[in-house]
């Protein structure tokens, strides 16, 4: 039973440390400088807090 769950914890850690691995190297969010995805884009609304909504 120890040794199953040793196991466990070791699998587990090493999952968790993959993942922030792999995590470090991924951007957030990825901009594209295309300006053809914005050809048929308007402002739909501004909300209160400046947060601007597109249609």
């Amino acid at each position: 039973m120890q040794t199953l769950l040793k196991s466990l914890l070791t699998f587990t850690a090493a999952l968790f440390f993959a993942g922030g691995v792999i995590a470090q190297d991924t951007p957030i969010k990825e901009y594209s400088s295309d300006n053809r995805l914005m050809k048929n884009v308007t402002t739909m609304e501004v909300l209160e807090n400046g947060m601007v909504l597109h249609f």
